[in-house]
């Protein structure tokens, strides 16, 4: 599941809970940056309310790091590693490192 092509698994007229924050953990794991509030809302397709108290969730149990006067929200880096080996190979985004040659 791709969050670019997100589908969302309708549960006796609402949404799954589980789904949405799985979806939430994977968006803010592809890359391990900062997201703003925002960027969350349009990922996920989820009122900004709502991503407020997910967020709120996870920043109260230490999952991720909420920056309230910026309004952005970052995985903390272990959580992120095993939302990362929880998906399928094909969904993760790829990762290059460059080394810079020494001379």
């Amino acid at each position: 599941m791709c969050i670019q092509n997100i589908r969302l698994e309708k549960v006796q007229g609402g949404f799954n809970m589980s789904f949405l924050l799985d979806e939430f953990l994977e968006y803010l794991a592809e890359d391990g940056e900062w997201h703003s509030l925002k960027e969350i809302v349009a990922a996920i397709h989820l009122d900004e309310d709502k991503v407020k108290k997910i967020i709120r969730f996870f920043a109260r149990y230490g999952f991720v790091q909420f920056n309230k006067a910026q309004n952005k929200v970052k995985i903390e880096p272990q959580l992120r590693e095993i939302v990362l080996s929880s998906m399928p190979v094909e969904e993760r985004v790829p990762v290059i490192i460059i080394k810079k040659r020494m001379s």
